[in-house]
């Protein structure tokens, strides 16, 4: 008899946890569907595209406790990583172009001495 009190009591207690939760997504779904419609509405085709994309990645997130993990986040890392390869690229370039520039310059003064 005493477990079923303690059961009942148990139910008690996550009801307002549960319902709670309910609300919280319900009111992230609903914002989430305001947020892609005001995108939608946007009029220059370049913003349009953007705001389109932005719209779907928006829709197609996954529940808030895997927020972290996102598609906009998995892009936005992607592009970081892109831009950071770029720019040791063209870091790797500056410093060979040095290097050249230091040959030539070197090699020019040899034949001129010559």
């Amino acid at each position: 008899d005493d477990r079923r009190v303690l059961v009942d009591k148990t139910k008690k207690l996550q009801t307002p946890l549960k319902s709670g939760l309910a609300t919280v997504a319900d009111a992230m779904k609903q914002e989430r569907h305001i947020h892609a419609e005001n995108a939608k509405k946007m009029q220059t085709p370049l913003v349009k595209d953007i705001k389109n994309k932005a719209a779907d990645i928006i829709e197609s997130r996954p529940d808030p406790l895997r927020a972290m993990e996102t598609p906009l986040r998995k892009d936005l890392v992607k592009e970081a990583t892109a831009k950071e390869m770029n720019r040791v690229c063209l870091d790797d370039a500056k410093t060979l172009h040095g290097e050249l520039k230091g040959d030539l310059a070197s090699t020019a003064n040899a034949l001129a001495e010559r």
